[in-house]
């Protein structure tokens, strides 16, 4: 960009001296033309001149009358033919960026897109969530349970506990005692 001005300056300069030049041709022949008038005009007073002085002396002007050779000024000629097309000139510089464009209307929404697959499920949380508030009372009671086995027999143990035998043949110590030792103190119970 900064060679490009300077580029751009110098092809101006040389474009404007190249005109200032076909100014100065034109005008140096259009200067031509007229000092050639002047001397035509110059020669044919002169001529008429000659002419009248060799009358004067008695004697016949050999030469015609300067009008019937020359009345006026060389008149421009035809129009030459047209030349041949020249060969094209060298490419111009380049030109400068031009400006940004104004920005342009928002297009039409497109097409809804197509839906994606499902994810993958994620990993267990290894941190347990907040305990949950408490249930109401359920207003609709329960299915009953199924009866439970019932008391076969009761022992009791040399240990003095509870020996529970139940109707499924399984068996529960309870803690006693079951029974009570009595304490025998000495002679307490003997007669003399």
């Amino acid at each position: 960009m900064q060679l490009q001005k300077p580029l751009v300056i110098l092809a101006s300069l040389v474009l404007a001296g190249t005109l200032a030049g076909l100014v100065v041709v034109n005008l140096a022949q259009t200067v031509t033309i007229q000092g050639q008038s002047a001397t035509i005009s110059a020669l044919a007073t002169n001529s008429d001149a000659l002419r009248n002085q060799v009358k004067d002396s008695g004697q016949k002007p050999v030469a015609p009358p300067a009008d019937s050779v020359v009345d006026s000024p060389p008149k421009d000629g035809a129009v030459g033919r047209a030349g041949s097309d020249g060969s094209d000139g060298k490419d111009g510089l380049i030109g400068l960026t031009g400006a940004a464009g104004a920005m342009g209307l928002p297009g039409e929404l497109g097409a809804d897109g197509v839906a994606g697959v499902d994810g993958s499920d994620g990993a267990d949380s290894t941190t347990p969530g907040p305990v949950g508030a408490t249930g109401a009372d359920s207003a609709v009671p329960g299915p009953s349970g199924p009866t439970g086995p019932g008391i076969a027999s009761i022992a009791c143990q040399e240990d003095g506990t509870w020996l529970f035998t139940l109707t499924d043949t399984t068996t529960r110590m309870v803690a006693g005692p079951c029974r009570v030792d009595p304490i025998i103190t000495p002679n307490e119970g003997t007669k003399p």
